[in-house]
């Protein structure tokens, strides 16, 4: 035996898992299949390739030649790739194994136009890259004959068979892994090979310096490169603490740095995904960056999140911006809702159907049984009102919830015995009808996937009710659901909901008149603000001008006002009347009467301080861009800071 054949004999003994994946790859090379090309699609690490190479030692079984390519070196020699294809269309049956493959570029046009063509009928392929498929694909005859199979991160029991296939099988050990790998196959590998080098169990620091190598890995030595600026640097790190980053944003956190410019750089990186009309990074190396900058620069860290939260409520154009706000605010400062790793996840959230009652009366088997006829009830009567979270693969559900408010109840429940009493309770305290009633959450999973189940919960919620900014949160005590304790829920023993022997505690999450947004503001500054750290210029300048724009963003709200650094007097009253004058007197004489500083003053008048002020409108009374835009505002808010600090 060869040492080629010798390692690869090695990996098939410990490949375990992606069952799933490898059983559509094996209906895929079956004869019946109309398919002929597969997209393996997935972040850097995330087992692609290993899972080509398990594929390239079963397929010869079905009678396969394999032909296996990388585009990291076909590039060195374009000409290769038509030669291999060439090769291979003389084979009565190959499979084309293709890795890499978001590295061709334009290339990838003539495999579609070309190459692939020629291949003779029997032929399959398999293209594993981590972008996404472009579209030109699916606008091509190819379409028909494509599948994407998403490769996504592990689940907990493959994890632990990853890890007990390769020596590892001490229960803490186990689940001291699995908590840092969160299913990422490559951060699974270097850890295991790290202790068997150490010859010991891995500790939360060895596991913890593993975190550079792997970032090289992740982001090809990028973050290493000398030649990486401090700019960009920093981009990188605001990407990482965002769940998504557009021009708008960058400017707005980085005064600095030109967002248009910085946005193109992003997109260009290969551990870069769009999503929606903006950008993020891999889910993976996102932590990783900013668990690194927690260490490495806490300050910065709480400073550019706050940063960060202050642009999205003063944007205010995600209709997932509670969500966004606690993805940002983040542990150890989360107040209840789980940070979302949710939307780029694999598991699938809809409405209940009909086929869920079987799952449910199985689930449920050991609540009461009129509990368990009620929420049977929501599934058959009023499906739109319920959110199902289903497991990767077979679509069981672990997660399920109910939602109403007082405008949206189903017709079936205006009268319901049991939701009677939450609609009073409404009716009574929220004129207004803005409040988010949620009497059941069920979750059905291991503790290492419960914070991100929780999260998509959260976020179907936001999502299904239409109220964003929601003011109250009536919602039942059931763990391991999400905890109203930890949110700061106030009990309200008249709204438990009793089933039999059964007892739901009834908790009220009350976020004020301004809603569930200024309330994670708030939540922000009293966690963040104390120990805000600059990002650029001198401490003192930027701290003024810090202070001058939480002005400008509280205006209309006096408790905030009269504990700024700005304001004077004894009582609250006082300071905040103090700084409104302030701050009038100082956007009326800080700009001169030509356009340029006209139009600085009318950012801020139609931003801040008229009545009905807000971004969304001033862009738009204004006809800028929002890049344009939040660059004004950056430098009026400069302008401003500079001549109140004069005229102290």
């Amino acid at each position: 035996m060869r040492l080629q054949e010798h390692v690869a004999a090695r990996e098939a003994s410990v490949f375990v898992a992606r069952e799933g994946e490898l059983g559509r790859l094996r209906t895929f090379l079956e004869n019946t299949s109309e398919h002929r090309v597969v997209f393996l699609t997935g972040p850097a690490g995330s087992g692609k390739s290993a899972l080509l190479r398990e594929l390239a030692r079963r397929a010869p079984s079905l009678g396969y030649t394999v032909v296996e390519l990388d585009a990291r070196e076909l590039l060195a020699d374009t000409g290769r790739l038509e030669e291999a294809f060439a090769d291979a269309a003389v084979l009565a049956r190959p499979l084309i194994l293709l890795d890499s493959a978001e590295l061709l570029g334009l290339h990838q046009a003539l495999l579609r136009e070309q190459h692939l063509g020629r291949l003779p009928v029997a032929a399959r392929v398999v293209v594993a890259q981590r972008d996404e498929v472009e579209p030109a694909w699916w606008t091509s005859p190819w379409a028909p004959s494509l599948l994407v199979l998403p490769i996504g991160p592990l689940e907990s029991g493959a994890v632990a068979a990853f890890l007990a296939a390769r020596g590892v099988r001490d229960p803490d050990e186990v689940a001291r892994v699995t908590s840092w790998a969160d299913g990422h196959a490559l951060s699974l590998t270097l850890a295991t090979a790290a202790r068997e080098s150490s010859g010991r169990a891995l500790t939360d620091a060895d596991l913890g310096s593993l975190e550079h190598r792997l970032l090289d890995h992740l982001t090809a030595g990028r973050l290493a490169d000398p030649d990486l600026v401090h700019r960009d640097r920093t981009v990188l790190m605001v990407a990482a603490l965002a769940p998504s980053v557009d021009a708008g944003l960058l400017a707005a956190v980085l005064p600095d740095i030109d967002g248009d410019r910085a946005e193109r750089w992003l997109r260009a990186l290969p551990f870069a995904e769009r999503l929606g009309g903006r950008v993020t990074l891999h889910q993976r190396i996102r932590r990783l960056i900013a668990a690194q900058l927690r260490r490495i620069d806490p300050d910065l860290e709480r400073s550019l999140r706050l940063r960060i939260i202050d642009h999205l409520i003063d944007a205010a154009d995600r209709a997932h911006l509670a969500i966004d706000l606690r993805e940002v605010l983040a542990p150890p400062q989360d107040r209840g809702v789980t940070p979302s790793r949710a939307l780029a996840s694999p598991w699938k959230v809809e409405q209940a159907t009909a086929s869920d009652l079987a799952f449910l009366q199985v689930l449920l088997a050991d609540r009461d049984p009129s509990y368990l006829a009620w929420v049977l009830r929501w599934v058959r009567e009023a499906p739109e009102h319920t959110v199902v979270v289903r497991r990767p693969g077979t679509g069981e559900p672990v997660a399920f919830t109910v939602w109403a408010t007082p405008e949206s109840v189903p017709a079936g429940f205006a009268d319901d015995r049991l939701l009677r009493g939450w609609l009073d309770w409404a009716t009574e305290h929220d004129l207004a009808g803005q409040s988010l009633l949620n009497p059941v959450t069920e979750l059905w999973v291991t503790e290492d996937v419960a914070d991100e189940v929780r999260a998509l919960v959260l976020t179907a919620l936001v999502q299904a009710c239409g109220l964003p900014n929601f003011k109250r949160w009536v919602v039942t005590r059931n763990p391991p659901a999400p905890d109203p304790l930890h949110c700061g829920g106030i009990r309200a023993r008249e709204l438990d909901l009793a089933f039999g022997d059964l007892r739901f505690e009834t908790y009220v999450l009350d976020y004020g008149d301004a809603g569930v947004i200024p309330a994670i503001r708030h939540q922000a500054h009293v966690d963040l603000a104390a120990t805000r750290t600059p990002v650029s210029g001198t401490a003192a300048e930027t701290v003024q001008v810090e202070a001058v724009r939480e002005a400008l963003r509280s205006f209309h709200d006096p408790l905030v006002l009269a504990a700024s650094p700005l304001a004077r007097g004894t009582d609250p009253a006082g300071r905040a009347e103090y700084l409104t004058r302030l701050i009038r007197t100082a956007v009326d004489e800080a700009f001169g009467d030509h356009d340029d500083a006209r139009l600085h003053r009318d950012v801020l008048l139609l931003g801040y301080l008229e009545a009905g002020a807000g971004h969304a409108r001033a862009m738009r009374a204004l006809h800028m861009s929002r890049t344009t835009y939040f660059r004004r505002l950056r430098d009026a808010t400069a302008r401003l800071a500079a001549w109140l600090a004069a005229a102290s």
